[in-house]
């Protein structure tokens, strides 16, 4: 199993709720420190503290503009690198339905980041700020080695995964300082910034009017199929008229919170992403029913939904709503894939049992039951 080169400190400047009193924008850095160079770093850091009289290396204990400029400067001539994203508040719509998951929101951004990460380094360990509660960050650490597992397309490394609090590793402090400047920098606090950093700073993603925050009825970048208008309204009708008609009924919240949850994936993320069971397992566990298990999400939610008229559609890869006839098709398949196997075992068991046995001792079928098995009679 190949063993990371790098390192990735993640952290984060600005606060990523869109709450009344937030901050306008906010940003997320990734500091990548080699392997074999991460004892270095920590010794240069550990000087920088004790030359410049900090308790932490954080960006809002830096009151003083020509301090921070030098010790940019000197961070620059490092064997560091930074990626970093940067979220436009301003930009949004903060009435959409979407803005009421911000965890989720965040998510979706740590996703964009760590996908951009492992684009360009390959094999990375990961370490964030400690956020949430305990519950959500053991999902939160799923949903990113799902992420990572996606984005390698290689079982060759299972990558080391942690949060950690600033206080106990002074490489999430380094991030925390990066993140800090270039926000500021961003804000058009600080001009030099951009200068100073250039030759560290190897890819900066500005999140602000972006593609997934609004329904495409055309070709989508990155994926391989277009979206069909006719299926995609279809689906959504028959999504948003079960969420109408039961928003209010307590034993269809699960239900209602499963769709929202599909339905933001389609409009806000990637439209053609299939959603696991256990990613929606663990999005029900963070809503609070932490009852719900992979099995039980198929069992009793997804089956649910179906019934009522909603039209999912399922493959290998997950369930999703449909938003082209592709989608339907590959659900035909994969149905059937499962289907006939059995239709098959089942006709042959009933032929046995049928020719041994009177139709008295076979009466636990019922009529409907009877028209199948005749039915399965005619199939070869």
């Amino acid at each position: 199993m190949a063993k990371p080169v790098f390192h990735a400190f993640i952290d984060e400047s600005g606060d990523p709720h869109f709450s009344n009193g937030s901050s306008d924008t906010f940003l997320i850095c990734a500091t990548l420190v080699r392997e074999g160079n991460i004892s270095e770093i920590e010794e240069k850091l550990k000087d920088l503290l004790e030359k410049y009289n900090l308790p932490e290396l954080k960006s809002k204990k830096i009151n003083d503009i020509r301090k921070r400029y030098e010790i940019l400067n000197q961070v620059a001539s490092w064997n560091v690198s930074i990626v970093t994203i940067h979220v436009k508040k301003d930009d949004f719509d903060k009435t959409a339905q979407w803005f009421r998951y911000h965890p989720t929101f965040y998510k979706y951004i740590e996703r964009l980041l760590v996908s951009e990460v492992v684009r360009i380094y390959g094999n990375v360990d990961l370490t964030f700020d400690t956020f949430g509660d305990s519950k959500y960050r053991e999902s939160f650490v799923k949903y990113i080695e799902s992420v990572v597992a996606k984005k390698s397309q290689v079982d060759l490394f299972a990558p080391e995964i942690q949060m950690r609090s600033p206080k106990s590793e002074i490489l999430v402090q380094l991030s925390d300082l990066m993140g800090g400047s270039i926000r500021k920098y961003y804000n058009d606090e600080l001009k030099d910034v951009k200068n100073i950093l250039d030759p560290i700073w190897k890819s900066s993603l500005v999140v602000g009017e972006p593609d997934w925050m609004k329904m495409k009825v055309s070709d989508v970048s990155n994926v391989g199929q277009q979206i069909d208008d006719e299926i995609l309204n279809v689906a959504l009708e028959s999504v948003n008229q079960f969420l109408e008609e039961n928003k209010r009924n307590e034993e269809r919240a699960v239900a209602c919170e499963t769709l929202d949850y599909l339905k933001g994936t389609l409009l806000y993320e990637d439209p053609n992403k299939y959603c696991y069971r256990d990613e929606i397992k663990d999005w029900l566990n963070y809503r609070g029913y932490s009852d719900y298990s992979a099995e039980k999400v198929s069992r009793e939610v997804i089956s649910l939904l179906r019934e009522e008229g909603v039209m999912l559609v399922s493959s290998s890869e997950g369930i999703k709503i449909p938003c082209s006839m592709n989608d339907v098709k590959d659900h035909y398949m994969f149905i059937l894939g499962q289907t006939i196997p059995s239709l098959k075992r089942l006709k042959k068991m009933h032929q046995i049992v049928s020719a041994r046995f009177s139709s008295d001792a076979i009466g636990f079928i019922d009529a409907e039951t009877s028209r199948i098995l005749s039915d399965l009679n005619e199939y070869r």
